[in-house]
């Protein structure tokens, strides 16, 4: 029953950690996201302008 307990409590700890692992991938994947959104963004209102001059 211990033995048990033991094996359950190392896989909890063991779950714990690799949803650690998917949260800071998931905050690095949502990082890069936001630079990328904000680079399209750039790259649309320089193309706005370009359009504009026109």
């Amino acid at each position: 029953y211990l033995l048990d307990l033991a094996m359950i409590q190392s896989k909890v700890t063991g779950l714990q950690a690799q949803a650690a692992n998917y949260q800071n991938k998931a905050n690095e994947l949502e990082k890069e996201a936001t630079a990328a959104k904000k680079q399209a963004n750039e790259k649309l209102e320089q193309l706005k302008r370009k359009y504009d001059s026109i």
